[in-house]
């Protein structure tokens, strides 16, 4: 004979079930590099108007990681950091330099 007892445990043990079914799916969306290998980059401008986070970052015209945090530093500088993929470390020089152009004519800032 099933109890209410019974029946309100059975109904707990599946709640919390599902409740950590939904944090691990939460937490494994939330690294989006988990199986890819990244590094992160880390720029400063004077102006980011139209940047967003998860902004595409391109080299040589080929998507290579996303814009992962933007934060202001001071009244004249913001800081972008950047989640880029590894296979393009080799061809990032110590003297690149980073640019925010926009995508298209009326496209998302890049």
């Amino acid at each position: 004979m099933v109890t209410p007892k019974f029946k309100f445990r059975l109904g707990l043990f599946i709640a919390g079930g599902l409740l950590l079914f939904v944090l691990v799916i939460f937490i494994i969306g939330k690294q989006k590099h988990l199986f890819n290998p990244v590094f992160k980059l880390t720029s400063y401008f004077h102006n980011v108007s139209g940047l967003q986070v998860g902004n595409n970052i391109r080299f040589l015209g080929i998507n290579v990681g996303t814009v992962d945090n933007i934060s202001i530093i001071n009244d004249s500088m913001v800081k972008v950091d950047m989640i880029v993929k590894t296979d393009v470390k080799p061809f990032i020089k110590k003297d690149s330099e980073v640019s925010i152009g926009s995508e298209g004519i009326i496209g998302d800032r890049i």
